[in-house]
């Protein structure tokens, strides 16, 4: 029986079909996908069962909220009907967005995120249009069937030793999503650099997407990394030992290169990755400060009571409160925590940015900061 030369047979179950390397080429690539070496990539398997993180190629059906791309260079590319795009498996959790979940099959699903995130869309919020739909073509593989997953180009980091630590990590966290956190983790980064302390930027959980990562870049970090350098085209849905293992991976890339690390935690307290990380023992050891990024007094009143329940206790509140100054004052009325608008980060001392909440010991060149 004559069967095409491009497709081979592996085991019983998955049968590839050779890729050109110019359709490789001239699909857009999206910005989950920066660390993968698509060289690798010569077949796709159309029948496998998706899975986070696994790599493929899908084509555009009908234009919907994400109308762009966000390439590996940060370029929002256009997108038209028929476009072959190269994204990757993945959930999504966005309470202004989508809930998607990794499809259980390759064919047509969702663009949940426009950094690329290949997924079935439950829900959205009420302001958001109906997602762009895409058909997912197969998943990319190499030429012995073994699939292409982001997992496979992860950075690769010894486990540290959270005592032995040289960097001094500052944590910000938000009462919710759009709190302004990744702001508040730009005007921190500022303002520790004019105070003459090198910076690296972390974002430890959340949906891929390069838009924080060039605002870090922008504001002054000398290193910054995201869970997609650990492997991950989204967090949602991942359990707890994993999560510990991406924190101490990005935070142990850059520890001791840097005085301080800024780590930004996606979304809000009450999210379930997020909370997963406030009740790991091995992450309380990691940090050695809490910011929270609140849109209004109670929020942030409602976020402190929730943090001193376990056991953190809160250096600073910021985050889109400080547009108001009305809000500002309520909340200063009610608290002797420090409330940091955008002026005081760009003209205040840091001092209470780096306030010890642990009995960790402080990185020597904090320690006139501290003091």
């Amino acid at each position: 029986m004559y069967m095409d030369a491009s497709i081979k047979a592996i085991g019983d179950s998955l049968t590839l079909k050779h890729v050109p390397t110019g359709r490789i080429a001239a699909a857009k690539r999206s910005y989950v996908t920066r660390r993968v070496e698509l060289s690798d990539a010569t077949h796709i398997d159309s029948s496998a069962t998706p899975r986070a993180g696994d790599v493929c190629l899908a084509r555009l059906t009908r234009k919907g909220h994400h109308q762009r791309l966000e390439l590996t260079t940060g370029r929002r590319a256009r997108m038209e009907v028929g476009d072959e795009i190269i994204v990757a498996f993945g959930n999504r959790y966005a309470t202004d967005q989508f809930h998607g979940e990794v499809p259980n099959a390759i064919g047509p699903c969702q663009l949940v995120a426009a950094g690329g995130i290949a997924a079935e869309a439950f829900d959205r919020h009420a302001s958001t249009r109906k997602p762009t739909d895409i058909e997912t073509l197969g998943t990319l593989c190499r030429a012995d069937g073994s699939r292409i997953n982001l997992s496979d180009y992860r950075i690769k980091t010894a486990a540290s030793d959270a005592g032995a630590r040289a960097s001094f990590v500052i944590a910000v966290f938000g009462s919710g999503m759009n709190a302004g956190k990744t702001t508040s983790v730009c005007e921190i980064t500022r303002a520790l650099n004019r105070a003459n302390l090198s910076t690296a930027a972390v974002k430890l959980t959340g949906t891929g997407a390069g838009g924080d990562m060039w605002q870090y870049q922008d504001c002054g970090a000398r290193h910054v990394l995201d869970f997609t350098d650990a492997g991950h085209a989204s967090t949602m849905g991942l359990e707890l030992p994993e999560l510990e293992r991406i924190a101490d991976s990005l935070i142990g890339a850059v520890d001791g290169k840097v005085d301080c690390i800024v780590a930004e935690v996606a979304d809000g307290l009450l999210q379930r990755e997020t909370r997963q990380l406030l009740n790991s023992p091995m992450f309380r050891n990691r940090i050695g400060s809490i910011v929270l990024a609140t849109p209004d007094p109670l929020s942030a009143l409602g976020g402190k009571d929730f943090l001193d329940k376990l056991g953190y206790q809160v250096a600073a509140f910021t985050g889109r409160i400080s547009a108001s100054p009305l809000f500002v004052k309520e909340l200063r009325d009610e608290t002797t925590i420090p409330v940091l608008t955008s002026h005081d980060l760009a003209t205040r001392d840091i001092s209470p940015l780096v306030l010890l909440q642990q009995s960790a010991p402080v990185a020597p060149v904090l320690e006139a900061v501290v003091a």
